[in-house]
């Protein structure tokens, strides 16, 4: 396959999927031979939280995205990362240079007018993350692909020897999660309340503000893309509880991933990807959000560092065969090169 032009556009520069899969991956698809050029936007997709500021915002992110249909002409495919404006079927409808629709996440379940569906259907190709998502759009579209989040193992590495006899439960993510973090609170208090060695990190853009653990048990340490790698390498165990719903079956299990990358052990919710990703190698405990598991979990980590050694070597040996940027681009350059086949670039 030759060398290709590729459109890369996500839906704001600081959004997670954006960084993670364009951004994070632009190298090693270049290896590949995919050039990728990244429409980088200070503009989210995401509406502001004041109604009173909505209206400018959709003006300007109309105005600053236009451009796009005017440029598409330089590249041979597009790469869309979800809507170009969240829940809404805009811009997309005016494409008429192949694309693959990227999704992460259950972005179906909040879709207006069947937005992303339409989106869906005039696509070239999807790619999802995992098999819930692909279920859904194999109904609308023919050509759904699977390929997970990846990691950056050049980026996230394993943590030193820890000097330190503190035990760090740590937890990494945005506020919109904490009801899910909340599910384990009160396990996570007695287990504090036990282990007077322990204390809980959270890394995130609010401060959590517990019921039930008092601010003297726990960290709170805003999120920033400069210390995202070194916060969670002073985790000891690395914990992603979710709320059992459709929105959470969409996830990724990227903390997870996170976690794994940099040597760290996962607790998390028993989900049907984190159960997969689990299933290849021992790196931790999925278990139900039956509160004494996670008590048990964190339990059973805290006093046995061998077996944290070991969950750590396997999950950091799971990330750099499965989930690598290189194997990102090597999955995704195949879709591209069957649509290349097919004559559809």
């Amino acid at each position: 396959m030759q060398k290709l032009k590729v459109l890369g556009i996500g839906q704001g520069k600081l959004i997670p999927s954006y960084r993670y899969r364009l951004k994070e991956v632009k190298d090693s698809f270049k290896k590949k031979g995919l050039l990728l050029f990244l429409y980088e936007s200070n503009i989210s997709s995401y509406p502001p939280s004041n109604k009173l500021a909505r209206f400018l915002w959709i003006i300007n992110l109309v105005i600053s995205r236009l451009p796009l249909l005017f440029e598409q002409k330089k590249y041979n495919l597009i790469l869309l990362q979800r809507e170009m404006i969240s829940t809404l079927y805009t811009l997309e409808r005016f494409f008429y240079k192949p694309f693959i629709l990227d999704i992460d996440d259950a972005v179906h379940l909040r879709q207006k007018f069947n937005s992303i569906d339409k989106i869906a259907s005039k696509a070239s190709a999807i790619v999802v993350c995992n098999n819930y998502l692909f279920d859904y759009y194999k109904k609308i579209n023919s050509n759904v692909n699977i390929i997970p989040t990846p990691i950056n193992i050049d980026k996230y590495t394993p943590r030193d020897k820890k000097k330190s006899s503190t035990f760090v439960i740590g937890w990494i993510g945005t506020s919109s999660n904490f009801p899910s973090l909340k599910l384990v609170e009160k396990q996570l208090a007695r287990f504090l309340k036990d282990n007077s060695n322990a204390i809980l990190k959270i890394v995130s853009n609010e401060d959590p503000k517990f019921l039930t653990i008092p601010p003297k048990q726990y960290i709170f340490k805003p999120w920033s893309e400069e210390d995202d790698v070194q916060d969670i390498q002073s985790f000891d165990v690395g914990i992603m509880p979710l709320v059992e719903n459709e929105h959470s079956h969409g996830k990724c299990a990227f903390k997870m991933l996170q976690y794994m990358s940099c040597g760290v052990p996962v607790i998390s919710t028993c989900l049907p990807m984190n159960k997969a990703i689990l299933d290849i190698k021992e790196c931790g405990y999925c278990i139900t959000n039956d509160n004494e598991e996670w008590y048990e979990a964190l339990n059973k980590l805290s006093k046995d560092p061998n077996l944290c050694e070991y969950f750590a070597n396997n999950g950091r040996w799971i990330i750099e065969n499965y989930y690598s940027t290189d194997v990102y681009a090597t999955l995704y350059s195949k879709v591209i090169e069957s649509l290349d086949a097919r004559g559809k670039l």
